[in-house]
């Protein structure tokens, strides 16, 4: 792949791609299907903002953190649909992740840098990731797009 191929990069694949290598720093391998879900909810601002104000226990307790935004996680996942494919294409193509047996993961460890170093939105989704996925761990994929209102 040549470097004009990336010429082109907007700042959401750019955070995608980021929160994505992170995230898979945290879960080892992930499917498309939990990626989807995953990233709609940890690129909403509000769902950061509350998963970062509080150590919540279960997904019931976050969740009802974030009852009016509940409605918008259909409407999220759709739009960060395509940003999702693009960001997963354009970390795979750079070789930091593969693509096997359906799901994705890190090809080698990558030196990330200090997640303050670029911005504040990107260093709150780094603080919050963790958390989330020891809630997220708990439910299957079609649980998670139940809970949050997701519909195919």
């Amino acid at each position: 792949m040549s470097m004009n191929s990336f010429f082109y990069i907007y700042n959401n694949e750019a955070l995608v791609s980021l929160v994505i290598t992170r995230l898979l720093r945290e879960v080892t391998d992930i499917d498309l299907a939990r990626a989807a879900v995953i990233v709609s909810v940890l690129l909403n601002d509000l769902s950061i903002d509350t998963l970062n104000s509080a150590n919540y226990k279960t997904m019931k307790q976050f969740l009802k953190g974030t009852t009016g935004n509940l409605l918008k996680y259909n409407g999220y996942y759709y739009a960060m649909l395509p940003i999702l494919i693009n960001s997963l294409k354009i970390i795979v193509d750079l070789g930091f992740a593969s693509f096997n047996k359906e799901k994705f993961y890190l090809n080698r460890d990558i030196p990330y840098p200090n997640p303050n170093s670029l911005g504040s939105r990107y260093s709150e989704i780094c603080r919050a990731i963790p958390l989330f996925m020891s809630l997220a761990n708990k439910y299957p994929t079609e649980k998670l797009y139940e809970l949050f209102r997701i519909r195919l």
